[in-house]
Order: structure tokens, then sequence, then C-alpha cells
């Protein structure tokens, strides 16, 4: 082996609290993100939000609007999306008549 290198970006110490409180007070909590869904996976875990079904950018792809949308309730974390993918969710969320405020990160 010649060498070996490792990138570490893990959550903010308060961010568990903050899901946790927010999640107390109904607020529902999706990530959308273009890193790999093991990546995701492991956010999500980490910050205390359940990972159990990931939606990624290449089953988004195939989806309708009208698919995407019946899907959005019953998935919280996305994966391997691009920006438009990501604007697809958020108007499939206010159009099943959620309020949609985001965060974005650079």
């Amino acid at each position: 082996m010649v060498g070996f290198c490792a990138f570490a970006d893990p959550p903010k110490r308060d961010a568990a609290d903050s899901v946790r409180d927010l999640r107390a007070r109904g607020v529902g909590i999706k990530v959308l993100s273009g890193d790999h869904a093991a990546v995701v996976a492991h956010v999500a875990d980490a910050v205390g939000l359940p990972s159990g079904r990931i939606l990624t950018g290449g089953e988004i792809a195939n989806l309708s609007d009208q698919a995407l949308a019946a899907q959005i309730e019953d998935v919280d974390l996305f994966a391997r999306i691009d920006p438009e993918q990501k604007r697809r969710i958020i108007r499939a969320l206010r159009q099943r008549g959620h309020v949609v405020g985001f965060m974005a990160t650079a």
C-alpha cells in the first residue's frame, strides 16, 4: 500500500438536538443531497433521522412528476440528485400542500 486518504465532514455537534427539536414541533425533515446514498444514510443516522428508504437521482429521473409526488410523503432521504431534481421534489411537496423551507450548503 502506497498511501491512504480519507475525508471527514461530520455533522455539527448540535445537529441531532436541532433535528429532535424540529421534529418535536411537527416539522418534517427531508435530506436532498448530491452525495452517495451510503453517505446520506450515515449522516441521517448520525443526526437521528430514519434512514430506511432513500430515493436516488437515477430513480427520480425515471419518475413522472405525478409518480414523484405520490412517493414524496414516504421518502425523507434523497441521494445523488441534481439541482433540477431538487426543484422537482420541492415542487411536489408544495403541490401536496406542504410549506417548504430549505437550507443550502456550499
